[in-house]
């Protein structure tokens, strides 16, 4: 008994995607919604986590704790989006060198 290959491109079975398309689309949306979930979580935890953390300091010192600033100037954070995935440049550096010496 000799097994031979089929030749040419498979069939794609248009007729049966299209009979099953809600199935398709109903395992599809499935697999979106679980690969990019925790990316959403993720991002918004870093957006909410500094935010909740100063209105619980601004109530608890500033409301409960009775403090005011006084006129004196708060300093304030410099929102940077590329500071946290920024590499130092000492880390380049090595990486140049390891890439030279191989």
């Amino acid at each position: 008994m000799v097994f031979t290959p089929p030749t040419g491109w498979p069939g794609l079975h248009l007729r049966e995607l299209w009979e099953f398309r809600d199935l398709l689309y109903y395992l599809a949306w499935r697999d979106i919604k679980v690969r990019y979930k925790q990316t959403v979580l993720g991002v918004a935890w870093a957006v909410l986590q500094p935010l909740l953390t100063m209105v619980v300091f601004s109530i608890f010192f500033g409301v409960l704790g009775r403090m005011s600033s006084e006129g004196r100037r708060l300093p304030r954070a410099k929102l940077d989006p590329g500071q946290s995935l920024s590499v130092p440049p000492d880390i380049i550096q090595r990486n140049e060198a390891m890439q030279a010496n191989a």
